[in-house]
């Protein structure tokens, strides 16, 4: 809904969920991990972000913020 609005945001996202989800995919297969659901996400704008958060002592942790600013949704006329 934000890219739609054109609203910057950030979220870092954590659960899958591929079985509640299964219209979720890549290249045609299921998102199924956590890997997969970051690119899922980074794929619905070409101008998406990530920001890994420095957390310590978590291999495991969900650490990685999508985003965008509200420069990325400004389209540069000058390249037509």
């Amino acid at each position: 809904m934000a890219i739609t609005l054109q609203i910057p945001f950030a979220i870092v996202p954590c659960c899958v969920f591929p079985s509640e989800f299964p219209n979720r995919k890549n290249g045609g297969e299921v998102v199924k991990s956590y890997h997969e659901f970051l690119q899922y996400l980074m794929n619905k704008h070409n101008k998406m972000r990530t920001y890994t958060l420095p957390f310590i002592g978590s291999d495991t942790g969900k650490n990685v913020v999508v985003y965008m600013l509200k420069e990325d949704f400004v389209v540069d006329n000058s390249k037509k």
